[in-house]
């Protein structure tokens, strides 16, 4: 797992890696959780996959459930080399940045994905070239957009009331939408790629 450190104007100062994972093969999907771990998932296939928690040594304050923990979070993904970094901005604008080089240079600037989410984005991969995209709506329902080469393909609504929700996939078509009801209860969608 990576860390990127962001200035005041959203530029990397620093990146940082958290060798514990090291172990564990393939890390798809980071999330920070409500009781301040780090939860992530891997894509090694074969039956052993997991889903793993890094604690911290902070004291995490108490939190209701349905507490909407990383609403301005920020999301990232790599595919075809290229990786993307979305943000929400002011006025609830996704806005995202593009490396061309595996993050190695990072263009200045934001563009703008024309979405609107009242929680931190989340972005997967399901295929090569593809970005999906996971925002919330005001009404708390959850939307699915994808974009190839950048650029915004569709959208679906998929739903649910949901205090703040996640994606991920292993890139082979299949998506895995998890999601955090205001009652503190989770919900899973999955998608099979037809």
């Amino acid at each position: 797992i990576r860390l990127l450190f962001l200035d005041p104007e959203s530029k990397v100062v620093g990146t940082s890696t958290i060798d514990e994972v090291s172990s564990f093969g393939r890390i798809r999907t980071v999330q920070y959780g409500p009781d301040r771990a780090l939860y992530f998932t891997t894509s090694n296939g074969s039956g052993s996959d997991v889903v793993g928690r890094i604690s911290t040594s902070a004291t995490p304050p108490k939190v209701t459930g349905g507490t909407n923990i990383s609403p301005v979070a920020v999301s990232g993904v790599r595919t075809n080399g290229d990786m993307f970094v979305f943000i929400r901005t002011t006025n609830d604008q996704v806005a995202y940045r593009r490396s061309t080089d595996d993050g190695v240079s990072w263009p200045t600037g934001w563009t703008n994905t024309g979405l609107k989410s009242t929680s931190a984005p989340s972005a997967a991969s399901s295929a090569a070239g593809r970005v999906d995209l996971l925002t919330r709506n005001p009404d708390r329902s959850v939307t699915h957009s994808w974009l190839v080469d950048g650029i915004r393909q569709g959208q679906t609504k998929l739903g649910g009331v949901a205090t703040t929700a996640t994606i991920s996939s292993l890139g082979d078509g299949t998506l895995d939408v998890l999601a955090l009801r205001t009652d503190g209860r989770t919900f899973r969608k999955r998608f099979n790629g037809t």
